[in-house]
């Protein structure tokens, strides 16, 4: 049996010390949580250097993975933080046009749940699907930890489950493009100032 021709990968890696990053996102949900409507999502401006430095060496471990380490640079082009309270979901999205997605899962409260990961042919698939087949799956989810990161191509659509359970679900979500370096190692698309 063949189940890499179609194959979206999902890459699940993980962050030891999430100590500090829970310290930030609680500080910048206290501080804006009052001003944003339910549930909470806040594009932040920056992070301390401590969580961009375990970021850098997340995406250099990515990168390798890709095989794009030596070729590419990865650049985060945002950081949104999301917060849920009991009974809170958040719906079907994208984020496009990045390449990829980072959701670093600071805190999952009193369950263990990913966001729910939608198959890009799902309405192709729904057309020809038989009835009662349960490997013509259309989503899934995945198995995670406080701390845990999945990186996954943005063009896949995923969704907040509604949040059972005690306590927050925190996540950070990045967006990161790929951009192609020359070989003087500095990307391609940046225009040199004129002399």
């Amino acid at each position: 049996m063949r189940d890499d021709l179609f194959a979206v990968p999902i890459r699940k890696y993980h962050i030891d010390n999430n100590d500090i990053f829970l310290e930030e996102t609680k500080k910048a949900y206290s501080k804006s949580k009052f001003e944003v409507p339910s549930p909470f999502i806040i594009g932040l401006d920056q992070i301390p250097p401590d969580c961009s430095q375990k970021y850098g060496e997340l995406l250099e471990e990515f990168m390798t993975d890709l095989g794009v380490y030596d070729t590419h640079n990865a650049v985060i082009t945002s950081f949104i933080l999301k917060v849920l309270e009991q009974g809170e979901s958040v719906d079907r999205m994208d984020t496009l046009p990045s390449h990829y997605t980072l959701v670093h899962y600071v805190d999952c409260g009193s369950e263990d749940t990913s966001d729910t990961f939608h198959h890009p042919a799902r309405m192709m698939l729904n057309a020809f699907r038989p009835a009662a087949v349960d490997e013509w799956q259309d989503a899934a989810g995945l198995y995670i930890n406080k701390g845990d990161v999945i990186i996954h191509p943005s063009f896949m659509e995923h969704s907040s489950p509604t949040k059972k359970g005690s306590g927050q679900r925190v996540t950070l979500t990045l967006t990161i493009v790929l951009q192609q370096r020359n070989e003087q190692g500095r990307n391609t698309d940046i225009k040199e100032p004129a002399a």
